[in-house]
C-alpha cells in the first residue's frame, strides 16, 4: 500500500553501546516535530523500553493501573494469538500498547509503545519454550505471512504513523532477520569500537547485504 510511514530498526552486534536509547531519542524527536511515532519492542528476550526516560514513568503507570490487567501482554503474545488462531486482532484493543503525548509535541505528535510482553512469572519459560523456525517455516503455523504483512497491520491499525522505530535483539538470533531485512526502510546499526563488535558487526552487515535482495516489497 502507498505510505509515508518509514520503519527503522535500531540493531546493535552487543549490547551497551547506546542502541535503546538512540532510538528513543529519534523517536522523541519525531514527536516534538509533529510525528506520530510507533516503537516496537522487539528485544523479546531483554526489553529496555520501558527503563528508557522519558517512557519510565509513564509506563511505570500504564502497568500498574489495574485496567491493564484484562490486556494480554505485548508483541510476543500477539504472536502467539496468530500462532493459535491464524489471525491478527485489533492490537490496540486486545494487547498494551501506550500513547505518550506531551505538551511540547507538535500538532498530532504522539508516541505509541508496544512493548515486547507481559514479563510475567511464565514469560521466559514461554518464550525460551518457542520454536521460531517452526513458526517461520511451518506451512501450518504461516508465521512467515504474519511477519509479510505485519508492516500493512500496524501502519491500519495505529492510524496511517509516520515513523515506526524497532529496537531489534542483540546478536544472531532466529528472528534478527525479521528485524534486519524483512521489515525496514532504513537500518540503524550502532556498534562499540573494538575488534570483538567491530568483527561481529561485520559479519552482520555482509549477511544482511547478502540476503536483502529476498525481501518483499
Amino acid at each position: 500500500m502507498a505510505t509515508s510511514c518509514q520503519f527503522v530498526t535500531f540493531y546493535s552486534y552487543k549490547g551497551g553501546v547506546g542502541r535503546t536509547l538512540a532510538l528513543a531519542n529519534v523517536a522523541w524527536a519525531a514527536a516534538l516535530d509533529g510525528k506520530k511515532v510507533v516503537i516496537i519492542d522487539f528485544d523479546l528476550e531483554a526489553p529496555g523500553i520501558s527503563s528508557i526516560l522519558p517512557f519510565q514513568e509513564t509506563m511505570r503507570q500504564f502497568y500498574d493501573d489495574c485496567n491493564q490487567a484484562r490486556k494480554n501482554g505485548g508483541l510476543f503474545e500477539l504472536i502467539l494469538y496468530y500462532q493459535r488462531h491464524q489471525i491478527v486482532p485489533a492490537i490496540p484493543k486486545y494487547f498494551s500498547c501506550h500513547t505518550i503525548k506531551h505538551e511540547r509535541f507538535k500538532d498530532n505528535g504522539c508516541i505509541t509503545i508496544i512493548p515486547a510482553g507481559k514479563e510475567d512469572k511464565n514469560y521466559r519459560k514461554k518464550l525460551q519454550s518457542f520454536n521460531w523456525a517452526e513458526f517461520y517455516e511451518n506451512k501450518k503455523m504461516n508465521g512467515r505471512n504474519f511477519f509479510l504483512k505485519f508492516r500493512d497491520t500496524i501502519i491500519n491499525q495505529f492510524d496511517q504513523p509516520d515513523l515506526v522505530c524497532i529496537d531489534s535483539r542483540t546478536g544472531l538470533t532466529d528472528i534478527g532477520g525479521i528485524c534486519t531485512i524483512l521489515l525496514p526502510d532504513i537500518l540503524v546499526v550502532l556498534t562499540g569500537m573494538n575488534t570483538q563488535n567491530l568483527t561481529g558487526t561485520k559479519v552482520i552487515i555482509d549477511s544482511i547485504k547478502k540476503h536483502s535482495e529476498h525481501r518483499k516489497k
